[in-house]
């Protein structure tokens, strides 16, 4: 018989991975600091990007996740006119 005991347990959460890591930080939102000035930069990248025909992409440019990497660099292939 299959042992169950001792096992991690495996969630799945809607809505892809801003909403999970919502999920997982729910509980320790108090000792978590959200304010850095990491986030001013991702919220300022329109300022910087395509300013002399450079373009910036990547996971930091969201939560760090794969997925924040291919929206980055989807977002900079449509400015760029490249359709996805």
């Amino acid at each position: 018989m299959l042992q169950l005991r001792d096992r991690p347990v495996w969630r799945a959460v809607r809505g892809g991975s801003a909403r999970y890591l919502e999920r997982l930080i729910a509980p320790l939102r108090d000792r978590i600091r959200l304010q850095t000035p990491a986030l001013e930069a991702q919220a300022g990248r329109s300022a910087v990007s395509g300013r002399h025909h450079a373009h910036s992409c990547g996971a930091y440019r969201g939560h760090g996740f794969h997925e924040d990497g291919v929206r980055s660099a989807l977002a900079v292939g449509a400015v760029l006119g490249v359709d996805s």
